[in-house]
């Protein structure tokens, strides 16, 4: 008989102390006894574990950023080097007896800087000097120093990766005659001869000298605005537009173009304009000078899309002085504003930008009296203008401003008179002095026009080339004004297709239709004018005068009161408008139109109206 097995009982097992207290805990009894100790010494380390290791990689973050800000600074200095263009210059080796007096081979060096900071300052140039390929952005003196210090790293890394000149020199004294010569990386410049007495002149000639063979674009620069030397400045461009440096030569091509323009040679400076644009098409003073010289040419449509383009390329121009690349983008914008005759806001533009400190800008000067004689205020332009402008080239802009002036107040013979006086002081100087906006030949034939003189209105704009936009639009005045309607309306259609984007052609087309008595076909082509220039008073007005001549006087002063929230002193905008206001029987409100008229400029017609209704 089989007999059957006990089952065997399971051994006994010891209570996992840490388990006792959890149940405990979670049972909402409190542990006791050696569990509760175990469980807060268990608890206890487990926090030292996790602070621990919270620790660990807090420290090993630190240690990576440690790390990465050193390789971002390594690399930043390794970038500033790569890209610095100076030049160091030594002391001069100076005869002992000279020495002795306190001449110094330290002091020879500092006066030579010194003239090098002033023929820097003289330039005026827009180029920044750190990207000069043979620029130079630090002028020193260089003291040997011993050990390895931060400085001398950073000379070693800016000479070993960046582009640094090293100029020495030496006086040799020989009787009372000294021989003074520089040597730049060991390329020397002529030797320097004189007495020792005209020392301060030989450092003055050694300057130059080394000017021309560092900074050979400024140095052109530097010639073509200091005494005019255009030829020597136009030789410097040239030998640099060959140069195998692609940054030197489109900056030749950019100065090359200013010289002729100056030269008076608009063919060429079309020609270096439009080199300078294929060589890099982002090139900001190469798109600038592009646009003006194609303004000169009469080629409006296109010099307005390009400067649109300038201020936004403006942005981004590391080649640009940094203090002068604001002052670039400014002008451009109030170019641009101009071009749309919002002349409110290019005004706006550039005064906001003159209650900075900066130095003062005589393009921003020029411009912003342009603005308001555009507003029709020339007394305020010219007034403010009076006195600013001193060199000869600022005197002929103020002469140009005078031009401008006699043109609005519709002094016809004072206008011609004036600009034959530009001609006569500077025959040369059709398209620029300075560098600033001038094409007077159009606006001056329409002058003589309307004094008759037909033939000789004719005879200038021949001057002038067939395919330019003012030119044109002044052939088809002078066409209507000899009463040659058909060549009028066939030259202001041609004017439009040159410019399809401006109002100007629009509206002069518009006031010769009105002076016809076609006060319909007047109004069809200033409609056109307001939308392509919403911001422009000057269509608005004539159109009221056209609605005036149709009888139409409540529509007439709607469109002078549009006018006049763009152009609120235009003083033959309110006499309009009171003439409006009195056909309607609005006496009393005519008459203060009238009267704000008289404290306003007016033209000697309008002023005379004035005084003769108010007198009524």
């Amino acid at each position: 008989m089989r007999t059957r097995k006990s089952p065997r009982a399971p051994a006994p097992t010891t209570p996992d102390p840490i388990e006792i207290a959890m149940e405990a805990k979670a049972s909402g009894r409190d542990p006791v006894g050696s569990a509760e100790q175990l469980l807060l010494s268990q608890n206890r380390l487990i926090g030292w574990q996790i602070a621990s290791e919270r620790a660990g990689f807090a420290l090993k973050v630190l240690t990576g950023l440690a790390g990465l800000i050193a390789l971002v600074a390594v690399l930043a200095l390794v970038w500033s080097a790569s890209q610095y263009r100076g030049v160091t210059i030594k002391p001069f080796s100076v005869p002992p007896e000279m020495e002795a007096r306190g001449l110094t081979g330290a002091v020879v060096a500092e006066r030579v800087i010194d003239r090098l900071a002033r023929l820097q300052a003289a330039t005026g140039s827009t180029r920044a000097g750190a990207r000069y390929s043979s620029g130079w952005g630090e002028v020193e003196v260089t003291i040997p120093q011993t050990g390895v210090s931060a400085t001398e790293l950073w000379k070693f890394l800016r000479g070993w990766l960046g582009q640094e000149i090293e100029v020495s020199g030496d006086i040799v004294k020989a009787g009372t005659e000294v021989q003074l010569s520089v040597r730049a990386d060991r390329t020397s410049a002529p030797l320097i001869r004189g007495q020792e007495a005209d020392l301060e002149g030989l450092l003055d000639r050694a300057a130059e000298a080394l000017f021309a063979e560092t900074q050979a674009y400024r140095y052109g620069v530097y010639l073509m605005f200091e005494g005019r030397r255009l030829e020597e400045a136009q030789a410097v461009f040239q030998r640099l537009a060959l140069d195998d440096d692609r940054v030197e030569r489109k900056w030749a091509l950019v100065g090359l173009t200013n010289v002729h323009l100056r030269q008076g040679n608009l063919d060429q400076a079309l020609k270096s304009a439009g080199a300078a644009v294929a060589a890099d098409s982002r090139f900001t003073l190469g798109v600038s000078v592009f646009a003006r010289s194609r303004y000169f040419a009469g080629h409006w449509e296109t010099s307005y899309q390009t400067n649109a383009r300038v201020a936004s390329l403006a942005q981004g121009a590391d080649e640009f002085d940094r203090d002068r690349l604001e002052n670039f983008k400014v002008e451009h914008l109030a170019l641009d504003a101009r071009f749309r005759h919002d002349h409110n806001r290019a005004l706006e533009i550039l005064q906001r930008f003159g209650k900075k400190d900066v130095p003062r800008n005589l393009n921003h000067i020029w411009l912003a009296a342009g603005q308001k004689i555009a507003l029709h205020r020339p007394s305020e332009a010219m007034t403010e203008v009076a006195g600013s402008l001193g060199s000869p080239a600022e005197a002929l802009d103020e002469m140009r401003l005078s031009l401008a002036e006699r043109l609005e107040r519709q002094d016809w013979a004072g206008a011609v008179a004036r600009y034959r006086s530009i001609q006569e002081a500077h025959p040369e100087q059709r398209f620029s002095v300075s560098g600033r906006y001038f094409n007077d030949e159009g606006p001056t034939a329409y002058a003589m026009a309307r004094l008759g003189d037909l033939d000789g209105a004719r005879a200038l704009l021949a001057q002038g080339r067939r395919d330019s936009y003012p030119i044109t639009i002044a052939r088809a005045q002078v066409a209507a004004l000899s009463g040659d309607v058909a060549g009028s309306e066939r030259l202001f259609v041609a004017a439009t297709e040159l410019a399809p984007s401006l109002a100007d052609a629009h509206f002069a087309w518009g006031q010769a239709r009105l002076e016809r008595g076609d006060a319909a076909g007047a109004i069809a082509v200033l409609k056109i004018a307001a939308e392509r220039a919403p911001r422009w008073a000057d269509p608005l007005k004539v159109w009221g005068d056209a609605l005036a001549a149709e009888g139409r006087h409540k529509d007439a002063i709607r469109q002078y009161q549009a006018a006049a929230r763009r152009a609120p002193q235009w003083g033959a905008l309110h006499l309009a408008w009171g003439q409006a206001l009195a056909v309607l029987g609005q006496e009393g409100k005519a008459r203060d139109r009238w009267r704000a008229a008289a404290g306003m400029d007016l033209s000697a017609t309008d002023r005379a109206a004035v005084s003769r209704l108010l007198a009524s």
